[in-house]
């Protein structure tokens, strides 16, 4: 009986392993922002989310954006907290970092940006989210 229980373990351990290295990675362009909003979706597998979003400024620019989970159906889920780095193409300097359901604004110059986003899709289809943003221009 103790071995048999030591298997169960072993297989149980196995597999919650395999959920834990499973990294999902995809990468998104929301293309040049302007005042109409762009909503990019993502639906991840069971597993780590390692995903990225990038967008262009054209000019100085008022960046507003947000997140939402999708109820997608009982399958998906997403726990572990959904998190979105805000960074600057070729700089390691974090901009802003916020959560699942945050709507942020930034005033950011032209240039190129990514989100960088972290969560745990751990519902039995995955995790399903969605990323909206738009900018508007500063007036000088």
């Amino acid at each position: 009986m103790k071995t048999l229980n030591m298997k169960a373990i072993t297989f149980a351990f196995g597999l919650s392993m395999l959920t834990v290295f499973n990294v999902n990675a995809a990468t998104q362009d929301a293309g040049t922002l302007s005042e109409i909003p762009v909503v990019t979706d993502f639906i991840q597998s069971p597993g780590a989310i390692a995903d990225t979003l990038t967008f262009n400024l054209a000019d100085l620019s008022d960046t507003y954006g947000d997140s939402k989970l999708w109820r997608v159906g009982p399958g998906f889920k997403i726990t572990g907290g959904l998190v979105l780095d805000l960074y600057k193409v070729g700089s390691p300097t974090l901009i802003g970092s916020y959560g699942l359901g945050d709507d942020f604004t930034e005033t950011l110059a032209a240039g190129d940006y990514y989100l960088s986003i972290t969560g745990i899709a751990n519902g039995s289809g995955g995790g399903a989210y969605s990323v909206a943003l738009a900018a508007y221009a500063v007036p000088v």
